[in-house]
């Protein structure tokens, strides 16, 4: 931050503090200055003011220029799609200045691995689709897909890939597994579903 004047009034918005990375610091000097002209109605007044400072952050594992980060149940060590089960694919763009990117809308998750027969197939999820929802939420916004084995053709014991994508540009990927269904055989089935 340079030493140049900054006027709340004129510019209607907070002051910006800038991006700071893990462990670093910045020191802030904030002058006040009185018109001199103003006379001495003022002498011995005082003035209340406050600070409001307001952090982001992401995973201390994001590098700035990521591209998209994947998020948690799809990153957990080892994970793997049981059958008869739906999960939330979930994930969020970083710019390359390690800033969300809430703007960007031509977003593809695209899985890709055989069918229940042994088919190649690739599912895709986007916004058009209506299968791949935007939540922009303040702190984080998101995108999450439900990948979900009653919904789509997949095989156990097999490997799939999760490829996040921006047109041609691949911004993130990952592997996993479909794994048997852990409900026993004799669980009620209602509207194709175990419980």
């Amino acid at each position: 931050m340079d030493s140049s004047n900054f006027d709340s009034e004129e510019s209607g918005a907070g002051l910006e503090l800038g991006t700071l990375a893990p462990d670093e610091q910045q020191i802030y000097t904030l002058t006040v200055y009185f018109p001199e002209g103003s006379g001495n109605d003022y002498q011995g007044k005082t003035a209340d003011v406050y600070f409001v400072f307001n952090a982001r952050g992401h995973n201390k594992d994001v590098e700035p220029g990521t591209g998209a980060v994947f998020e948690h149940p799809f990153i957990n060590n080892n994970f793997a799609l049981r059958m008869n089960s739906t999960v939330p694919i979930k994930f969020y763009l970083v710019k390359e200045d390690g800033t969300y990117d809430n703007m960007r809308r031509d977003v593809d998750l695209v899985i890709t691995g055989p069918d229940a027969e042994g088919n190649p197939q690739e599912i895709v999820f986007n916004r058009s689709n209506e299968n791949l929802k935007f939540l922009g939420e303040l702190n984080k916004p998101y995108y999450m897909a439900l990948l979900s084995s009653f919904d789509y053709s997949l095989k156990v014991g097999e490997e799939y890939t999760a490829v996040v994508k921006s047109g041609d540009e691949v911004l993130a990927t990952r592997d996993f597994n479909v794994n048997e269904d852990l409900v026993p055989a004799e669980a009620t089935v209602l509207n194709n579903r175990k419980y």
